[in-house]
Parts: C-alpha cells; structure tokens; sequence
C-alpha cells in the first residue's frame, strides 16, 4: 500500500499530530483521548475507494457531468486534468463531512490535511475514445474512457449505477494507492455494544450504527456461502465463539454443539462477535475493509488471546483494518505473534519454523504480518488535549497505556496489605 499521510491539526481532542495510513491500524490509550474519531477518520479513505457515491460528489462539486460531457465528444482527446491538490483538498473536506455523520454531530470540529504524496501523478489526464456497439440491430454510444494504465467503456446507461468519471477514479486510486487489482472492496463499521444490535428493534440515530444496520441488512439478504480462503479464520471463530451464529430467515440462532438457540438467548460476546464471522462467511477476507471497534468486548482474557489469532489471519490473508483496543491480553498476545513472524524470517526453512510452533503450541499460520501494521498511542498532554503517538514495533506493539494502571493497583495492594499485617502483629 502505497502511503496517505493526515496532517491533524485539531479532531476532537487530538491536537497537531500525523498518522500515516496502513493496512492494519491499532489504536490504544485511554478512553476519551480520540481513538474511535482516528478510526473512523481512517477507515473513510477506504470508504472512498469502495463507495460508489462518495467520489461522485467530488465530480459535482467540480461541475463535471459524464452525461453533457460525453455529448461534445469527437474522436479522441483529453477532457479534463485531475490536479493531486485539489483532489486532497477536497478528501480533506469530505473526511469531516464524513466524521460528523458517523458521530451524529454536525457541529464536530476538525482541521487536517491529506497528502497523497507518491500514491498518485500530480496531474491524471481523463482521456476518451468515441465509439458504437450494435445490440439487435440497433446502435448506441460505447465510448472508451480512460487514465494512464486503465480504461472503461461507457454504454448509454453507465456504469453500475455509477458515474463513469467516479468508477474510473476510484478504481485508479485502488490500483495505485493499495496496489490491488480486485475492485471488489467491502467495507464494514463494527461499533462498540454491537451486539444488541443484531437481537433488539433499534432505529439508529447517528451513521455509526446505520452503516452497522445496513451490513445486518445485507447479512440477511446474501446467503452463507462457503469460501475456501477463508476457512481457516471461521474454523477459529468457531472455536473462540463455540458454535456459529445462522440466520434461519427470522431471526438470527446460535448454534452451540448441535443445540440451537436464539441468538437472544446467547452470552453477550457470541453476540459481540457473531457479526465478523457471518461477514466471513460471504466475504473474501482480501476484500473486507473491517472498522472493528473493541474486539475484546465482554470476553474472557483467554478469548482475547485468540481474537488476537483472528486477527492475524485476517491480516495475513489481506483485510484492511482499523482496530481499537483497551486489552493488554490481546496485544500482548499480539506481540508474541509479531515474534513468531520475525523467527520465521530469520530461520532458512519451513521445517524449522513449523518444528519451533510446535514446541510452543502456536500454529504457523497465525504470524503476524507487522509489515502491513501500524500501531497508534493517544496519549494525554499537560493541557488536557491529547497527541498521536506512533509506536515502535521493534518488540511488538506497546502497551504502555496500561501500564500505570497496572502499577497503581500493585502499589494499592502492597499498601493494603502492609496494613493487614500492621494490624495483626
């Protein structure tokens, strides 16, 4: 993935930091310093490469319609020039439209800019081809459009229900910004206290939990289908989960060790994590862009463990995430798979590797990839705002947001008992 580097000057309580954004993204620090608007401001540049309105309106607001445009066509030529700087002026723009609607909060203050850098040319000439198809006996217009490297050709009734200078642009960025070739990008908001969601009648206020209500909306329409990619990842949902979680056409069953259930009736983390795995199981795990607020939410530290497993595999296999987190289990678990991944670059062959896990009891194909990560600290500064912090992965992922917490309790307890045995001497 090539880079996109946001130069925030104010969003919420983050204050004059930059963030360079990457396949996988994990967010820490207390709560109240940011986190979540990171994500979401993280995740709408993946919106903008999967949605087939966002880009659209881009082109509105530069009064540029396909329809009036293609009219003054003659053979071949360029039409318009896309400059870089008024394209990251207006992402910048966008993105806290983007934010606000998520939030629900139209008064959100945000200032930030976005450099594409070296992710596009500074100028991306839009050219055209004039051209004819025969259908029945009957003609009609099949002009080619095209940027450097790719072409479209645009019938009389467009592209998917999309204008044609939005689909060729936002296919442009996916080729040149993630490097991919499969324009099949889906992207997927998992909110915190999700999991009422799936069981409860709850109208959404804020984009957040609309663009959540869309995707159960959508899991209830796409039916389950099996995708080899993916089997491995399902395999350990199913276990971290202990059964799997259908929809029988009414509702949604929790199916544990053959005993059926409705979903209702299921512990809060099998609802909490019920979402990502029904994803799955109708998604190729290299075309999910996932937000995935709090992966740890109401499980056990052992089930934290191993969402730090599935998170892995996710990565490895090629989702886009953007995670926050307040577990200490699951990044420490984490780092233990980041070590795993660098013991397996070092060692000469695969016999090797697959003999170290097993001696200690991981599987190989739960490495975790660090090249594709970035990991994220909001950290408090005197003035009660809060900065980005981006951390070192030399020994895995910090976590040293925790660890003041952990030595207060320590310090409490030595005091606490120190007084205990004051009293009893």
């Amino acid at each position: 993935m090539k880079s996109i580097k946001l130069i925030i000057r104010k969003l919420g309580p983050i204050r004059s930091s930059e963030i360079e954004i990457l396949p996988m993204m994990i967010f820490s620090g207390e709560s109240g310093l940011g986190k979540s608007y990171l994500a979401i401001l993280c995740h709408y540049f993946f919106e903008v490469m999967a949605s087939r309105k966002r880009l659209s309106a881009f082109f509105e607001k530069q009064k540029l319609d396909y329809d009036e445009i293609s009219s003054t066509f003659e053979e071949s030529g360029t039409f318009f020039v896309l400059k870089k700087s008024v394209l990251e002026e207006w992402l910048a723009a966008d993105a806290i439209d983007y934010l606000r609607h998520m939030l629900g909060n139209t008064s959100f203050e945000a200032e930030l800019k976005v450099s594409l850098e070296d992710s596009l040319p500074d100028e991306i000439p839009f050219s055209y081809r004039k051209g004819v198809r025969e259908i029945n006996e009957k003609k009609e217009d099949l002009n080619s459009i095209s940027v450097p490297g790719l072409l479209v050709r645009v019938g009389e009734r467009g592209v998917n229900e999309e204008s044609p200078l939005s689909f060729l642009l936002r296919l442009y960025m996916i080729q040149h910004i993630l490097e991919e070739r499969s324009f099949d990008l889906r992207t997927f908001v998992l909110p915190p206290s999700r999991g009422p969601v799936l069981t409860e009648d709850v109208t959404p206020v804020t984009g957040l939990y609309s663009s959540f209500d869309k995707c159960i909306t959508w899991l209830k329409r796409v039916p389950h289908q099996p995708i080899e990619r993916n089997q491995e990842f399902l395999a350990l949902m199913e276990e971290v989960m202990e059964g799997e979680v259908l929809y029988d056409g009414e509702k949604f069953i929790y199916d544990h060790h053959q005993e059926r259930i409705p979903l209702s009736a299921a512990a809060s983390s099998i609802r909490e994590l019920a979402i990502l795995s029904m994803i799955a199981e109708r998604t190729d795990l290299d075309d999910m862009v996932v937000l995935f607020e709090e992966p740890e939410a109401h499980l056990h530290p052992a089930k934290q463990r191993a969402m730090a497993d599935a998170l892995s595999l996710m990565n490895t296999f090629g989702a886009y995430m953007q995670v926050t987190t307040h577990s200490d289990y699951l990044l420490r678990r984490m780092n233990e798979l980041i070590k795993l991944k660098k013991i397996q670059e070092h060692l000469d062959n695969e016999k090797e590797y697959e003999k170290v896990c097993a001696e200690i009891g991981i599987f190989p194909t739960f490495a975790f990839d660090y090249h594709r990560l970035g990991a994220y600290l909001l950290e408090r500064d005197s003035e009660g705002t809060s900065r980005i912090v981006k951390q070192s992965l030399e020994d895995g992922v910090p976590f040293s947001s925790f660890h003041k917490a952990i030595e207060n309790s320590l310090s409490i307890d030595q005091k606490l008992t120190d007084y205990i045995d004051g009293t009893n001497s």
